[in-house]
């Protein structure tokens, strides 16, 4: 309570205003010698969970996911999945977690329990049929392991290079492309051995050939000569539009 929460997800679940009620009251129960030293809690500590550009989220059916959630109530919702077909499915809603600033809901359907991400939620029904939570099922427990499945579950393109010491602060700030598995101490050179970690083949070529010279790949040989072949197809590109 002392501590500054997301107030994006309070408001997504609409308590943001019950929270605000329930800190005041608890800040005017403290004795007066202490009340300086707590109020000075939420003035080092806050935590924002949104990222720097906020999407729009559509989010149209979440008041209805909790209604089913607390109740445990059955819910017919329609889906979109990641290749934008539209499923229908009776689900039974055991809880929403907030991974960032992304909802999902957690539900069981067909005896297995599966994570759906609410923003995909197109619609969603109240069906008036109660269902019983599975008595051993631990909400916190089954995100940590749905979500390591995930991870191990992701592709891996690893990639050896020598990295510019110029560069190397702006490497380790990257992580949304790329994943720095580690570095040597550098070369004679100046140059940092290094081994990276890419989703695919394609975002590697991207990503490196974004630094210029500045990133030399060692191996694999064939991400080597894809790198130089789109890099000769840039070149290609504006000596033509040069002449």
């Amino acid at each position: 309570m002392l501590l500054s929460p997301s107030f994006q997800h309070l408001t997504d679940l609409g308590i943001s205003d019950d929270w605000k009620e329930a800190r005041q009251k608890l800040l005017a129960a403290i004795p007066a010698p202490l009340k300086d030293d707590v109020k000075d809690v939420s003035n080092r500590i806050h935590i924002d969970t949104s990222t720097w550009r906020q999407s729009p989220r559509e989010m149209q059916s979440f008041g209805i996911l909790q209604q089913a959630v607390w109740e445990e109530k059955k819910l017919q919702i329609q889906y979109e999945k990641a290749d934008k077909q539209t499923i229908e499915r009776v689900v039974e809603p055991l809880g929403l977690v907030a991974k960032g600033n992304t909802w999902y809901l957690i539900a069981e359907s067909d005896e297995q329990i599966k994570s759906y991400r609410v923003s995909r939620i197109v619609d969603a029904e109240l069906i008036n049929e109660k269902f019983s939570r599975p008595n051993d099922f631990d909400l916190a427990e089954y995100w940590q392991e749905s979500k390591q499945k995930f991870i191990s579950s992701l592709p891996r393109f690893e990639v050896d290079v020598e990295i510019s010491p110029a560069i190397i602060q702006r490497i380790n700030f990257t992580g949304r492309f790329v994943q720095v598995l580690h570095t040597d101490a550098p070369k004679e050179n100046g140059w940092i051995p290094a081994s990276l970690c890419f989703d695919t083949e394609q975002e590697a070529r991207e990503y490196i050939l974004g630094f210029g010279d500045q990133i030399k790949i060692i191996k694999p040989v064939s991400l080597r000569r894809s790198v130089r072949g789109m890099a000769e197809g840039v070149v290609n590109l504006y000596s033509e539009n040069e002449r």
